[in-house]
């Protein structure tokens, strides 16, 4: 009777099994996995989906708007202009009741940030 070792990092085992055995296993072994993948690819080819229009219209629609993003300057030029006329012109008028309102918001803002049980 043939002995086979088995492991490669380790104690070597040896088995009672001749090597005609041993391939035996392999090939059935082999015959498992390929009847499995065709089962598999069998069950991924019959599986289709397809969405409604309003489905595919919904998808287009937030292409298009995320294209729109990506094309559109994060910097309004016109307001952007306009604040600098009217600054240059004298024109511009500072609301010190909304920064004080913006500065104590941002802080409770942070201050929950830190503390999100208070």
């Amino acid at each position: 009777m043939d002995t086979k070792s088995i492991g490669t990092n380790g104690p070597s085992i040896h088995t009672g099994v001749t090597s005609s055995r041993v391939k035996k296993s392999d090939k059935a072994e082999n015959a498992n996995e390929s009847q499995a993948q065709g089962t598999a690819t069998q069950a991924r080819d019959d599986f289709k989906v397809s969405l409604s229009d309003r489905a595919q219209e919904m998808m287009e629609a937030r292409q298009t708007a995320l294209n729109l993003a990506k094309n559109t300057s994060p910097i309004r030029e016109d307001l952007v202009a306009s604040l600098r006329e009217r600054i240059k012109n004298g024109t511009y008028e500072l609301d010190p009741g909304k920064i004080a309102d913006g500065i104590l918001k941002e802080a409770i803002r942070d201050e929950l940030a830190k503390n999100p049980e208070a």
